[in-house]
């Protein structure tokens, strides 16, 4: 199954979450900017929104008792349709 989140989960931060139920594990994340994650003035940094969204009614039932086995965090280019490659043939 997948559950995608918007809004509350990141404090109304531009972003998102996500739960998607694998065969032996489950995989829990959030989806934030940089400017987001970076930014010293926001009352809730990245690590808060994660902890808050693994507390969110939702959420937290489906999580009680895991374990953390693993974590990793992805940077994604954000250019719209100027990031598509140009075809070149031959």
């Amino acid at each position: 199954a997948a559950m995608l989140f918007v809004g509350d989960c990141t404090h109304g931060n531009v972003g998102g979450g996500f739960l998607y139920t694998n065969k032996e594990s489950i995989s829990l994340g959030l989806v934030a900017t940089i400017s987001t994650a970076m930014d010293a003035s926001n009352p809730y940094p990245a690590y808060q929104m994660l902890e808050d969204f693994k507390n969110h009614p939702a959420v937290a039932p489906i999580i009680r008792g895991a374990k953390l086995v693993e974590h990793s965090g992805h940077m994604v280019p954000e250019g719209g349709y100027g990031m598509v490659p140009k075809y070149v043939f031959d």
